[in-house]
């Protein structure tokens, strides 16, 4: 750890009317391939997700495994949730290099179980090794930036990563897809295969031999099984067969959450920093916030495509790629945001979720027109919505997570880093989930109308950003 790890809450970032440091600061010098070598991590996570569902449809004419199908993206969530929470632990005894370097290798590993699957549940196990490694380089950039860089640059830095996802959204699909109408499927996990590759090489050259000192002495075994048995429970409640079972597993699951809280709070090895239970302070607010703003985009993303195109009579690759218009705006909202000085950043990430809350009233207004066809008049606020969305949680995701990293305590610098990816996936695949549940029931209920289910799931999600805003921190000036 070097010294800018320990920075304060009054020292971490620079006054607020000082400029916002350049871009080119950030890929100066020896960290220049470190910000490609990290970004590029959180790209091979994403895009694996967007390849994956691209390919899916013609893997299971190839090899069957039908039943299976929702658990190839359960597998590797679960896997990576798992991963991003053992992240920083597995720092305490491996250097950084080293830890990256085999992480990448992993996932070369899962990819190729996965290019060579002859069934179904190879193509899991496969599937498995893939997001835990991936979650482990989902989370190391947070806590390596954090350690590698000044405080001024975290913005950018974060920025960058979140730009890797608009990346994904763009190539993702183009290269899974193409590969696997002209090609084969396997060719695809190939080169997923090559990328990793690429990356276990430029750690070797880019990474540094440290280590932290300030993780826990064990990873939290009994906060990840509480972690794993409670998106189980979530992800099983819209295969429940009945509205009543589903809703036991939401209830068991929220309950497991509420039971992982306790846990953590008293447990030598956290999941989470001590300082984020701390009645009146800043980082439980910090990470709710930030959770809240990523459930508001990811939801839309997930479920806009079904809607499109059951209920607007879209075709599958348009409702695909106005889907992906939420990530270029979040990919856009966090470069202006790390752009800015400090100040205007954080009057706009303030204003941010007012933004959030008017575009998810418009798609649900839009979303539940049932029996239109697609037209200018109905794409045009669809797509704008979409790009009001990603821009809104761009804007703040960096002004947040930066200051999560810069109000945790010293000895929990790391964790508090680490923990960022943990919480967003955490809460991105309860409230998936959820949703999914909500779906499912309403449009039982309406015979299948989905018109309905859209009505009530943007109703809902309105809240997310309406949340964000009455938990938002006061005192957040005090990070800057």
């Amino acid at each position: 750890m070097n010294e800018i790890a320990g920075h304060s809450r009054g020292d971490a970032f620079d006054p607020p009317d000082v400029p916002a440091a350049r871009w080119c600061d950030l890929f100066s010098g020896s960290s220049g391939l470190l910000m490609a070598v990290l970004s590029g991590g959180v790209a091979l996570h994403s895009i694996t997700l967007y390849i994956t569902a691209s390919i899916l449809p013609t893997v299971v004419a190839d090899i069957g495994g039908m039943p299976l199908y929702a658990w190839n993206t359960s597998a590797f969530v679960v896997a990576a949730i798992v991963g991003a929470t053992g992240a920083v632990p597995v720092l305490q005894g491996v250097n950084a290099r080293w830890a990256y370097i085999v992480a990448a290798m992993s996932f070369a590993a899962g990819s190729t179980v996965c290019a060579l699957a002859p069934g179904m549940p190879v193509m899991l196990l496969g599937r498995l090794l893939q997001g835990l490694a991936g979650g482990m380089l989902l989370a190391w950039p947070y806590v390596l930036v954090h350690q590698a860089l000044p405080p001024r640059l975290w913005p950018r830095a974060l920025a960058l990563f979140s730009g890797m996802w608009g990346v994904a959204t763009l190539l993702g699909p183009a290269v899974g897809g193409a590969l696997a109408q002209y090609a084969s499927w396997r060719l695809a996990f190939g080169a997923l295969i090559l990328f990793s590759l690429v990356l276990a090489v430029g750690a070797a050259a880019a990474v540094d031999r440290m280590k932290s000192d300030t993780v826990a002495a064990a990873l939290p075994m009994r906060q990840l099984a509480l972690l794993v048995v409670a998106v189980l429970a979530a992800s099983s409640s819209s295969l429940a067969g009945s509205a009543l079972l589903g809703a036991f597993g939401l209830v068991g699951a929220l309950g497991l959450l509420v039971s992982l809280g306790r846990t953590d709070q008293s447990a030598a090895a956290c999941l989470l920093p001590k300082a984020a239970y701390e009645s009146g302070g800043i980082l439980g607010p910090l990470y709710g916030t930030a959770a809240l703003m990523a459930i508001s985009v990811t939801c839309t993303e997930l479920f806009v495509p079904l809607f499109l195109q059951r209920n607007q009579g879209y075709s599958p690759l348009a409702a695909g790629y106005i889907a992906a218009v939420a990530s270029a705006g979040w990919t856009v909202g966090a470069l202006l945001s790390a752009s800015m000085a400090p100040s205007k950043a954080l009057r706009l990430a303030r204003a941010s979720p007012w933004l959030c809350a008017l575009a998810l009233a418009v798609l649900g207004m839009t979303m539940s027109r049932p029996g239109t066809s697609p037209t200018v008049e109905t794409t045009l606020p669809i797509v704008l919505s979409m790009m009001a969305l990603g821009l809104g949680v761009g804007v703040a995701w960096p002004q947040l997570a930066s200051r999560i990293m810069a109000a945790a305590p010293r000895s929990e610098a790391d964790v508090a880093s680490g923990a960022i990816m943990t919480v967003q996936l955490l809460a991105t695949t309860m409230s998936a989930a959820a949703s999914g549940y909500l779906i499912e029931t309403t449009a039982r209920t309406a015979d299948m109308d989905l018109a309905t289910s859209a009505a009530w799931l943007f109703g809902l999600l309105v809240f997310a950003p309406i949340g964000a805003l009455m938990i938002w921190p006061r005192d957040i000036d005090g990070c800057t």
